[in-house]
C-alpha cells in the first residue's frame, strides 16, 4: 500500500575514519525490579560494549583506552566518567570491504546506575521520555582524541511476562498506528520538520506507539521517537506479498527458497545492527505478509542471539508460529481476537493492523478498545494507517493518486487510507482515536458522580487541570461552570467528584430543556507536543434529555419578540450561531448568514436548503443540486 518511487531518497553520508578507530558500539541498560515496587529498580546498569578496529599493526592498539562519560541532558552535569584500556584481540578481524583491517579490540564499560547515579536515575518511557548524553572517546595513550561517538540512552527495560510486554515491569497498551514515509509534495524524501509534525500530531492524538512499516525508517525518525515518547515496532524491509497474493501457497514465498536466504537474513541483520542502540524501539518486526519459512526462522534466531533485551514480531503464518513473541493477528475481529485460549496461550495479543482506516472507516473501533480495556492479555494494536499517500494537485487543489499521472499498473485509491489528510490535516476519524486511547478515562454515575481515572503506566496528574461546562439547549450556560480540582492521581488509580453547583441541580429537573455536561481535562503547562491548556481528553453527556413535542410547541407558541429572545439566549448570539426564525405555517426556518434550513413542524422533513438563494438540495427530491 504504497507508492513504486525509484531513485535515493535518504542522505548518503560519505567519512572517512583514521587507520584506528571506534567500529561499533552497544548500549544496553539491563534492570530488575520487585513487582511490590513498581516501575522503580531495585537493580540498574549500563553496559557499553564497544568495538576497536586498526588497520595497523596489533601494537598500535597497544596502550590506547576508551573514555565514557554520561551527562545529564537537562542541565549538561557529567554523572559518570570512567576509562578502560582496549584490549586486543587474538586473532584477525574479517569485515567484508575491508582488507586493510589488521586488528581488533574492545572495551566493555559496565556502570551501576544506582550506585552512581541515585535520585538522577530516571526511566524512558513513551510518557517520560528521559534521556541521557553518552559519549565514547578513543584515545592514545597520552590523552590525545582520535575518535569519538555519541548517543542519546534512555533507561528502560521491555520483557515478556505473564502473557504481556512490560516496559519497566509495567505492562503496557499499545495505541499504536502503521506509518509509511510519504510527503505529498517531495514523496519519500521526508525532511525533519515532516518527521516532528507526524510525531507531534500522534501525540497530541494519544498515539504512544509507532510501526515502521514496512521498512527500516530514516534513522534521524528514531532519534526524534525517543526524544518525544514514542514505542517504536521496528521492522525489516522484507515483503513477499506479490508470490502468494491469496495466502494459499505459502511455498512459493522467497523465505522458503534458498537462494533467497542469504538476502532475507541480511535485511534483518542490518536493521538490527543500524538500530539497536534506539531506546525507543521496544519490538523487532521480522516483515509483513512474506509467509513463513526457513529463512524467517533464520531471521528470528539470529537476532534473539543478537539482542535478549527486546521480543520479536511477525504476522506471516498466522502469527503465532515460533518465531514471534507475540500473537499479532491482521484485520481480526473483536470476536476472534477475544476467542484466544488463555489456557493453551501464553504469548500476548496485539493487533499488528486493524481497523483499516481507508474512506468512511474506524466506525466500530471502541469495540476494540472496550475488550482492550477489559482483558489484560489484549495489549492493543497499531492502526492502518496514518496518512493518506497522495500528491499535491496544485490545479485543481486536490489530491493525486494511482493512475492519475497515467501510470499502470497502479493501487489505485488504496494508498488513501491514513487517519489524516496528506497535508496532515486530520480526518475526523482521528479524534474518535484521540478519545478512545486518551490516558485519561471518565465516566458519569447515576448517582450524579463524575468518575476520572488515570489509564497511564508510568505518568501521574501533576499538570492536569479539569474544566466543566453545562450545555443549555445547546447554548452555554455562563452561570454553571466551573475547574475539577484534580487530585494527583498514580497511575490506574480513580477519583470520584459530585457536583453540586445549585444551577447544575437545578437544571436536572427542567423537562424543557435539554441538558449536556462537558468535561475537558488539559495540560495546565506546555510540554514537547503541545501547547498550555491544551486538551488531552474530553467528553460530553446528556443528562436531561428534553421532549421533542413539548418543546416544539413552545417554540411554536412564543412570541416573536425580544422578550422571547432573551428566554432562548438568543439576543446577543454571535452570527456564528444559527437563529430560529418565526415560524410560517407548518415551516420552521433556520438562518445561518446566507444559509437557509425550512423544515416541517409536522414531520420534521427538510423541506429546502438554500444558500444565497440558491438551492444546495432540489426542494422535494431529496438529491443535491449540481
Amino acid at each position: 500500500d504504497q507508492w513504486w518511487l525509484s531513485g535515493i531518497y535518504r542522505d548518503v553520508t560519505v567519512y572517512t575514519k583514521g587507520s584506528v578507530h571506534i567500529w561499533d558500539y552497544k548500549v544496553a541498560t539491563p534492570m530488575s525490579f520487585v513487582a511490590s515496587q513498581g516501575d522503580r529498580p531495585t537493580k540498574a546498569a549500563l553496559k557499553v560494549d564497544v568495538k576497536v578496529l586498526s588497520a595497523q599493526s596489533g601494537e598500535s592498539l597497544q596502550d590506547c583506552f576508551v573514555r565514557m562519560h554520561l551527562y545529564n541532558r537537562s542541565d549538561g552535569k557529567c554523572l559518570v566518567s570512567k576509562e578502560r584500556l582496549v584490549k586486543a584481540s587474538p586473532s584477525s578481524p574479517h569485515i567484508a570491504g575491508c582488507s586493510d583491517i589488521s586488528s581488533s579490540g574492545r572495551v566493555k564499560f559496565h556502570v551501576d546506575a544506582l550506585k552512581h547515579l541515585g535520585d538522577h536515575l530516571k526511566l524512558w518511557s513513551a510518557e517520560s521520555p528521559s534521556l541521557y548524553l553518552l559519549i565514547l572517546e578513543l584515545c592514545t595513550k597520552d590523552g590525545k582524541c582520535i575518535d569519538c561517538e555519541s548517543m542519546c540512552v534512555g533507561f528502560r527495560s521491555v520483557e515478556m511476562s505473564e502473557r504481556k510486554v512490560t516496559v519497566n515491569n509495567m505492562p503496557i497498551m499499545f495505541r499504536g498506528v502503521n506509518r509509511h514515509e510519504h510527503d505529498p509534495k517531495n514523496g519519500k524524501v521526508l525532511s525533519e520538520v515532516s518527521m516532528l509534525c507526524d510525531i507531534i500530531l500522534m501525540k497530541q492524538m494519544n498515539f504512544n506507539a509507532v510501526r515502521c512499516s514496512h521498512y527500516p525508517n530514516d534513522d534521524r525518525w528514531y532519534d526524534l521517537c525517543s526524544r518525544f515518547g514514542l514505542y517504536v515496532m521496528d521492522e525489516a524491509n522484507f515483503e513477499t506479498h506479490g508470490f502468494d497474493p491469496t495466502l494459499q501457497n505459502n511455498d512459493v514465498n522467497p523465505c522458503w527458497n534458498d537462494e533467497w536466504a542469504a538476502a532475507i537474513l541480511e535485511r534483518g541483520i542490518r536493521m538490527v545492527r543500524r538500530d539497536h542502540n534506539h531506546p525507543c524501539i521496544v519490538i523487532w518486526s521480522l516483515g509483513n505478509e512474506a509467509g513463513y519459512g526457513p529463512a524467517i526462522e533464520a531471521m528470528a534466531g539470529w537476532i534473539r542471539a543478537f539482542d535478549k533485551t527486546r521480543p520479536i514480531h511477525y504476522e506471516g503464518g498466522g502469527s503465532r508460529t515460533p518465531s514471534t513473541d507475540i500473537i499479532c493477528p491482521m484485520y481480526a475481529r473483536v470476536a476472534q481476537v477475544l476467542e484466544v485460549d488463555d489456557a493453551v496461550e501464553k504469548r500476548p495479543v496485539v493487533l499488528c493492523e486493524y481497523s483499516h482506516a481507508m474512506g468512511n472507516s474506524n466506525g466500530n473501533l471502541w469495540k476494540y478498545w472496550q475488550a482492550f480495556d477489559c482483558h489484560s492479555n489484549l495489549q492493543g494494536g497499531f492502526i492502518w494507517d496514518w496518512v493518506d499517500q497522495g500528491f499535491e494537485d496544485s490545479e485543481k487543489e486536490s489530491w493525486l493518486y494511482g493512475g492519475d499521472f497515467g501510470d499502470k499498473p497502479n493501487d489505485a485509491q488504496f494508498c488513501i487510507n491514513g487517519l489524516i489528510f496528506p497535508n496532515r490535516d486530520p480526518h475526523p476519524a482521528a479524534f474518535e482515536c484521540k478519545y478512545l486511547q486518551s490516558p485519561v478515562k471518565m465516566s458519569w454515575h447515576v448517582d450524579g458522580e463524575v468518575e476520572i481515572c488515570n489509564m497511564d503506566c508510568f505518568q501521574t496528574f501533576e499538570d492536569l487541570s479539569a474544566k466543566w461546562q453545562v450545555f443549555h439547549n445547546g447554548l452555554p450556560r455562563r452561570d454553571c461552570c466551573g475547574v475539577l480540582d484534580i487530585p494527583e492521581l498514580v497511575p490506574k488509580a480513580s477519583w470520584k467528584h459530585r457536583l453540586q453547583h445549585p444551577v447544575f441541580l437545578a437544571l436536572l429537573t427542567e423537562v424543557h430543556a435539554e441538558c449536556v455536561l462537558s468535561i475537558s481535562v488539559y495540560h495546565r503547562d506546555p510540554t514537547s507536543w503541545s501547547p498550555a491548556n491544551f486538551v488531552v481528553s474530553s467528553r460530553d453527556w446528556t443528562l436531561q434529555e428534553c421532549k421533542h413535542d413539548v418543546l416544539m410547541a413552545e417554540i411554536v407558541s412564543v412570541p416573536m419578540d425580544t422578550d422571547w429572545m432573551k428566554c432562548w439566549e438568543c439576543a446577543c448570539l454571535p452570527s456564528c450561531l444559527p437563529r430560529v426564525t418565526k415560524p410560517t405555517g407548518n415551516e420552521l426556518h433556520v438562518e445561518l448568514g446566507k444559509m437557509v434550513l425550512s423544515m416541517s413542524l409536522d414531520s420534521g422533513e427538510m423541506l429546502s436548503w438554500t444558500y444565497n438563494e440558491n438551492h444546495l438540495v432540489l426542494p422535494g427530491s431529496g438529491g443535491l443540486a449540481l
